[in-house]
Order: structure tokens, then C-alpha cells, then sequence
């Protein structure tokens, strides 16, 4: 069943839902002649052909001279609006134009006396009344239970995602900690290094002092005329 041709294609989907449905029933092993003949049924709540005053067409493959190929695959469209104007005499409407009625009126309070009487005048449309008013139901019960269990399952889901991040929150900042452990000991390890070089350089100031001192010494001596051995 189908409510809107979407950019005017759906004679394409159709097609290809008649292959598909085609190569889906032949299955393997199975014989060429043994193939079945399949039957795409759409019921279309938009007028597909508006050069037809038919609402049922049925379309399969032929030769441009009317020939059909293997007759193995048909489809058929029914345009439910090309019933909207027909009469509304129950007495008067074949069993084709019951069903398009029924299908076009079904949830249409205004014309709820028409579908009663209907259902009352083909058993098979009763029976697709009562169906239809049990899957309504149905739809409702499963409508709630799925609300129901999707709440349920969303629930489970943010605890679970929840849970993962807290997961993921305590291993990060397990990692963090000890990578900060280890930033301190290198901290400390640089620190120690660090007065080491300051002792060092500490040592080193000191012995250039203690030179400038012996230099200082050295000169004094050369200017009062003091000649020391190895010195000049």
C-alpha cells in the first residue's frame, strides 16, 4: 500500500519490487519451468494513470505487437481514488469495487454506515474489518510495550554509558597520577642536578677568584723588582 508517488517513480519501485519478488521465489536448484508466475500488488491511495478511467491495470512484459514474454511476472496497481466517485448502492458494486471502498472508507467515520454494510455484504471483507480492528488494537498494545521497553532500554544504556565513563574517568586519572609520579621524581632528578651544577659552579667561581688572587699577587711582586725563578 502506498499513499504518495514519490517523485513520480513509483512505477520504478514497482518494477523492481516485482524482480525482487521474482528472484526471491526462484530458488536454487529449481527448474526454469518450474518457475512461478508472481503477482506485485500495489494499492494506491493517488491516481497513478490519469488517462485510464480504470482503477485496477494490470502491466507485464511484452512485444511492442502485445506479445507477452513468459507471463511469469504481473503488476498490478489499484487506484483507490477512481473509486471515490463511484456508486455508493452497495447492490450496485461488483466485489473489485467492494474491497477499493472498503480500503478507501476503512478509517473514514463519515462514511462509517457505507463500510458496515459492506463487510456485512462479502464475508471476506468482514473477516478484513475484524483483522483490521485487531491489528489497530494491536498496534496500540505494541506501541506501548515498545515505548515501554524502549524507555527501559534507554535506562540500561545512559547506566551503562554512565558506568563507562566513570570507568574511563578512573583509568585516565590512574594514568594521570602516574604520570605525575613520574614528572616528580624527573622534577627531582633535575632539582638534585640542578645543585649539583650550582655547587660546581660555586666551586669554580671560587678557584677563579683564588687565581685572580695569585695574579694580583704575582704582579705586585714583578712591580717592586722581584724576580722569582720561572716567573718573569
Amino acid at each position: 500500500m502506498q499513499g504518495l508517488n514519490i517523485d513520480n517513480a513509483y512505477d520504478r519501485r514497482a518494477e523492481y519490487q516485482a524482480a525482487h519478488l521474482l528472484n526471491h521465489t526462484v530458488r536454487r536448484g529449481m527448474k526454469w519451468r518450474e518457475t512461478p508466475e508472481v503477482y506485485q500488488v500495489s494499492v494506491l491511495n493517488f491516481i497513478y494513470d490519469k488517462e485510464s478511467d480504470s482503477g485496477v491495470s494490470e502491466y507485464r512484459m511484452r512485444r511492442k505487437d502485445g506479445k507477452t514474454l513468459s507471463r511469469r511476472m504481473a503488476i498490478v496497481f489499484v487506484e483507490l481514488p477512481k473509486y471515490s466517485g463511484e456508486s455508493e448502492r452497495v447492490e450496485d458494486l461488483t466485489a473489485a469495487e467492494k474491497w477499493c471502498k472498503f480500503l478507501l472508507y476503512a478509517d473514514d467515520s463519515a462514511r462509517r454506515s457505507l463500510v458496515e454494510e459492506i463487510c456485512r455484504s462479502e464475508g471476506g471483507i468482514m473477516a478484513a474489518s475484524g483483522i483490521l480492528t485487531k491489528i489497530s488494537q494491536d498496534d496500540v498494545n505494541w506501541l506501548r510495550q515498545t515505548n515501554r521497553d524502549l524507555w527501559e532500554r534507554d535506562q540500561l544504556s545512559i547506566k551503562g554509558y554512565v558506568e563507562e565513563l566513570t570507568q574511563e574517568l578512573a583509568e585516565s586519572q590512574a594514568v594521570i597520577e602516574e604520570k605525575d609520579a613520574v614528572i616528580e621524581e624527573k622534577d627531582a632528578v633535575i632539582e638534585e642536578k640542578d645543585a649539583v651544577i650550582e655547587e660546581k659552579d660555586a666551586q669554580l667561581l671560587a678557584q677563579m677568584r683564588e687565581i685572580e688572587s695569585l695574579r694580583a699577587k704575582l704582579a705586585n711582586k714583578k712591580s717592586s723588582g722581584i724576580v722569582i725563578r720561572g716567573f718573569s
